[in-house]
């Protein structure tokens, strides 16, 4: 079964009533797992009042079964893919030896709402890991079966990387049904692909409890099932120079999902040694979704799966993580980073404290250097990047805001004082002349503040965006090595040379978000926060 779509959507099926598509993602409770990648991790053990990393009980989610995907290549696929140096093959070269078109993807369209209710725009992507496609966790109610097809999903003309100009069409494969299990309990459904999807075999299913399934990070201190091994002795398992997605349940009972990039010999040398890039994301970008990281950006979600385009020095100098925004209170989709509901809401200090405690946990068990952290980030990342920089002085060593915008009734008084006067924060600036979202002008006011103020180095570098519709597309520029439109600029490798130069001489460990008692600094509408 074919099916094209642009813009809009095609549905395999009459649609159930639209719901917003949740996305659960898994979780674990000891550290030492978010490294084992290639083998079953201890997980959060939950009781009957629910996840036990949310101090209040009362609030815990109600009891629930999950549901994860595994595709295995094999056939020709499989044997193409042996054949490839150090027998890697990454997700869009698979793609192109599947389809012969490009970048193309595996999707999981089903009959429940966080299958999409048969939409083909907000099923959950599957990520390549070497010899496999594999799904985070997702829960499901545990009271019915669950009907769902694999959809292969290829770009056929596409004018650069702007959804609103590609036309996709997709391939399915038979329906399939898979039985929820009991509650807190997994099931994983395990097919094969060979190279023709519509003959995939009906799959195989494993059932596991949730403390044996792939799993997150979580902070110490939080509920343990007594795995005291020492998170640095997993790296020796892990596969050279692999992204994987993941959760974290913070303490304070906030969500982020995340990406992991590990560099190829994290595991030779010891702690304090790494680099580490933080990646914040633009609006309405998803991990798992249809406006997706890994597929539709050139960010380095995607650009570490093994695209050309990645500079050698990300690849290979930098521990890499790249957060998803948490859903809005509301659940209607309009998540902010930093935010509870939009850009003129109130500054999020829950949020602010989960990305903190994600970060330290990862500094803690990935060798990452503490003077050696910088943050990146585009569109209203970038806005949340210059907040991070301004309200944490003295935890990163540079910043990358990339399209950064900040409301026009901001004081930014307070913001170039932080960033200034109590710290040395190297910053690059990335903006597009013509840029619609953004106003370039408004960047270029902040940049003049910042040297009028700043002894460290402020970088602003402005080009006219020619290839997306809105000119509001840094990534290409900022973090690619090699041009993808005519006329397109590129400091990926000046960028990474430049990220490894920058140290944070007066870095320190913190316990928690710095000066978190007071007042946030922010670049939103001038309200009260608390």
């Amino acid at each position: 079964m074919q099916q094209r779509f642009k813009g809009g959507h095609k549905r395999k099926k009459d649609a159930w009533d639209s719901e917003s598509c949740s996305t659960s993602w898994q979780r674990c409770n000891h550290r030492a797992a978010l490294f084992n990648l290639e083998q079953d991790s201890p997980q959060q053990k939950r009781d009957s009042k629910g996840a036990g990393m949310t101090h209040d009980a009362t609030t815990q989610p109600p009891c629930q079964a999950g549901v994860r995907f595994l595709i295995e290549a094999r056939g020709g696929l499989h044997s193409a893919t042996s054949r490839k140096e150090n027998h890697e093959m990454s997700a869009f070269q698979t793609a192109a030896f599947i389809k012969n078109a490009g970048p193309a993807r595996l999707r999981v369209v089903g009959s429940c709402p966080t299958l999409g209710v048969w939409d083909i725009t907000r099923g959950i992507d599957l990520i390549w890991e070497k010899t496999r496609w594999t799904s985070l966790v997702h829960t499901v109610t545990s009271d019915s079966a669950v009907e769902f097809c694999i959809v292969l999903i290829s770009d056929v003309s596409s004018t650069g990387h702007d959804v609103s100009k590609c036309e996709q069409s997709s391939s399915w494969s038979p329906c399939f049904k898979v039985d929820l299990p009991a509650c807190d309990m997994i099931v994983e459904a395990i097919l094969y692909y060979d190279t023709v999807i519509s003959d995939m075999s009906p799959p195989n299913f494993r059932t596991t409890a949730r403390a044996s399934c792939e799993a997150i990070v979580a902070c110490p201190g939080t509920v343990s099932n007594g795995n005291e091994n020492n998170p640095f002795s997993a790296h020796a398992r892990l596969a050279a120079g692999q992204q994987r997605c993941y959760s974290f349940d913070a303490p304070n009972g906030v969500t982020i999902p995340f990406s992991l990039y590990l560099p190829p010999k994290l595991s030779l040398f010891g702690p304090g040694t790494w680099p580490l890039l933080i990646y914040m994301h633009n609006r309405y970008s998803r991990l798992d979704g249809d406006n997706n990281m890994i597929y539709r950006s050139l960010a380095p979600p995607r650009l570490l799966l093994g695209d050309s385009r990645c500079p050698h020095e990300l690849r290979t100098s930098f521990v890499v993580i790249s957060p998803q925004c948490p859903e809005s209170r509301s659940g209607i989709g309009n998540e902010i980073w930093l935010r509870g509901e939009g850009y003129d809401s109130e500054y999020s200090t829950d949020v602010e404290a989960a990305l903190f405690c994600l970060f330290e946990e990862t500094i803690r068990t990935c060798n990452v250097n503490r003077s050696r952290i910088a943050i990146s980030g585009v569109s209203m990342g970038s806005t949340a990047c210059l907040e991070l920089a301004a309200n944490w002085p003295g935890f990163f060593s540079a910043a990358v805001p990339a399209a950064a915008y900040y409301h026009e009734t901001c004081d930014l008084t307070p913001i170039v004082t932080s960033l200034t006067d109590k710290q040395h924060l190297p910053m690059w600036f990335f903006h597009a002349d013509n840029d619609m979202v953004c106003p370039p002008n408004d960047i270029t006011v902040l940049v003049r503040l910042l040297r009028s103020r700043s002894q460290a180095d402020i970088r602003l570098t402005k080009y006219k965006d020619t290839w997306n519709s809105w000119f509001h597309d840094p990534e290409p520029v900022a973090f690619c090595s090699v041009p993808t439109f005519p006329g397109q600029p590129v400091f990926g490798d000046e960028l990474c040379s430049w990220l490894l130069t920058q140290e944070c001489i007066a870095a320190h460990s913190f316990s928690s978000p710095p000066h978190q008692s007071k007042a946030r600094l922010h670049l939103g509408k001038q309200v009260t926060v608390a």
